[in-house]
């Protein structure tokens, strides 16, 4: 007769690290991750289905591995963040909720039906070494500054879809700077809804090239006054009241 299947639950009490040089391996047919699983050094291996839910954490250091057997690697909610390297293998990785982040590599095919792309830690560089699925219920976070931005490089074929969300970290661009957004070889597809910060105070976005080599660029910045001239203001017009009521 078959075996039963092998379930290992990490409910959100619960946490699975891997520790130090070398590897283990995971036997079990299914591991359902509500808690929190750490690779902090050397390799983890899964060698059946894993599936992340809401709550649940997985996290791969800068100097660890997590390798996923041909068997799928789901996350329907919860969070990923690789900082190190994730082999989704064969089967590739699919996100239809929670969030991926990091500064490390993806290896295989990943798609995004669903959840959020965040690259960085809290800002970098997040690789993806094949190809990437944006679908329409995905969506990109993406934070822009002078000294460091999100980027996502590495990519075969790139297909965007869903909904594309630009952060400033300051407000003190200059108009005529531009951003590489996406690295990739060939792309397709597009992004159902762009939100581009300042355009209400007047701030105007190229977007022409985004799709086609990644560049997002800005072409006119009106200066938008620090929360201090605000304050300023404030106190002046507060003075300026006060002394027409005296007058009066």
């Amino acid at each position: 007769y078959p075996s039963s299947p092998r379930v290992l639950t990490v409910s959100s009490t619960v946490s699975l690290t891997r520790t130090g040089a070398g590897g283990s391996t995971s036997s079990f047919n299914h591991i359902v991750n509500a808690g929190a699983v750490s690779v902090t050094g050397g390799t983890f291996f899964s060698s059946g289905n894993f599936t992340n839910q809401a709550g649940g954490f997985v996290s791969v250091s800068s100097n660890a591995t997590f390798t996923q057997s041909s068997n799928a690697f789901v996350q329907t909610g919860g969070a990923l963040k690789v900082d190190g390297t994730f082999n989704p293998g064969t089967a590739g990785l699919a996100i239809q909720g929670g969030s991926v982040s990091g500064i490390g590599t993806l290896t295989g095919n990943t798609t995004f039906t669903g959840g959020t792309l965040d690259p960085g830690n809290p800002t970098g560089t997040l690789t993806f070494s094949g190809n990437l699925i944006l679908g329409p219920g995905a969506t990109t976070l993406l934070e822009i500054g002078n000294a460091s931005s999100d980027r996502i490089a590495g990519i075969g074929n790139l297909t965007f879809g869903g909904t594309l969300n630009i952060l400033p970290l300051t407000a003190a661009l200059s108009a005529g700077q531009s951003w590489n957004l996406f690295g990739f070889t060939t792309s397709s597809g597009s992004f159902s809804n762009i939100s581009l910060p300042y355009t209400a105070q007047g701030w105007i976005w190229d977007t022409s090239q985004l799709q086609t080599n990644g560049l997002l660029t800005l072409t006119t910045v009106v200066p938008i006054p620090e929360p201090s001239t605000y304050l300023l203001l404030a106190s002046g017009l507060v003075t300026m009241f006060v002394c027409r009521r005296r007058k009066l």
